[in-house]
């Protein structure tokens, strides 16, 4: 078990973590070049060569950037600017949560890492889970995160937030540290 430096992050004060709108273009970009491939299999630009299940896949593409690039509207034009709140009370994330979660009711922080893309993983057990007041995409994400990264969490990223992973993970951990001292704190 690792214990994070807090000397950069007052733990004893409130940190407003606000959206960084370059991150938030970027993925949208991203997502449109995604859309573009899915349409090209669609209309059935790789038959000939991989089958007709390219079709199939065109479509599943096209679904998910449906789903996701009107959310990364959404928070570019209509949310609030600051995304993560962290007080000495507990974890604001606007992303996923419509209520501020106490430190006393995580249970472990860990890190997981796939082909260079990291969250954070809060943990804390499923009835105080059940207690959150969870934003739609998190309601509907849970299941999947609970079979994908093997338990009920909430994963965390700084995609587009205006602050590198590393130093999200340093305050998110020295937080949680100061405020509750008996959380796991895991790295992968």
């Amino acid at each position: 078990m690792k214990t994070p430096t807090s000397a950069k992050f007052d733990t004893s004060t409130t940190l407003n973590i606000k959206s960084s709108i370059p991150k938030i273009l970027g993925i949208i970009v991203i997502g449109f070049v995604f859309l573009g491939g899915a349409v090209w299999l669609i209309l059935g630009g790789a038959v000939e060569k991989m089958g007709e299940l390219t079709i199939i896949i065109g479509w599943a593409g096209a679904i998910l950037c449906a789903i996701t690039l009107p959310i990364r509207f959404q928070r570019l034009f209509f949310s609030a600017n600051v995304r993560l709140v962290l007080t000495p009370r507990g974890l604001l994330d606007t992303r996923a949560f419509a209520s501020e979660i106490p430190w006393s009711v995580l249970t472990g922080i860990s890190k997981w890492t796939y082909q260079g893309t990291s969250l954070l993983l809060i943990e804390m057990r499923s009835d105080d889970f059940d207690k959150l007041e969870l934003t739609r995409v998190v309601r509907i994400g849970r299941s999947g995160n609970k079979k994908m990264l093997g338990r009920d969490c909430i994963p965390i990223s700084s995609s587009d937030l205006n602050i590198s992973f590393a130093d999200l993970e340093t305050a998110i951990k020295a937080y949680a540290l100061a405020h509750n001292p008996a959380i796991g704190i895991y790295d992968g």
